[in-house]
């Protein structure tokens, strides 16, 4: 049975990659999404690398459902990394565990 991870993630300066958790558990698929409270608009979703120029990006700030939404074979929720636009966003997630290759 999956179980899940779920949180909101500080950027305080925007520019800066930030490990979503040190949890190693495997990741069947991850959702984030700015927080509505966000001054900013975007966010972006990564390695250790992320920037808004080399990682995945999302503004819609409103619902789960328009969450950007990724499916791994399996990764380590470790993996994860967060940026935004703006100092002091936020973003939200929800990593759903499994079993996978490890």
């Amino acid at each position: 049975m999956a179980n899940q991870i779920t949180g909101s993630i500080n950027v305080s300066t925007a520019g800066t990659a930030v490990r979503v958790t040190t949890r190693t558990d495997r990741v069947i698929r991850a959702y984030f999404k700015p927080n509505e409270n966000n001054s900013g608009a975007c966010i972006y979703v990564g390695d250790s690398t992320v920037s808004s120029t080399n990682g995945m990006s999302r503004s819609d700030q409103t619902t789960w459902g328009g969450a950007f939404e990724y499916y791994p074979v399996s990764v380590s929720a470790d993996e994860f990394y967060v940026d935004v636009d703006t100092n002091n966003d936020d973003v939200d997630y929800l990593l759903v565990l499994g079993a996978g290759r490890q």
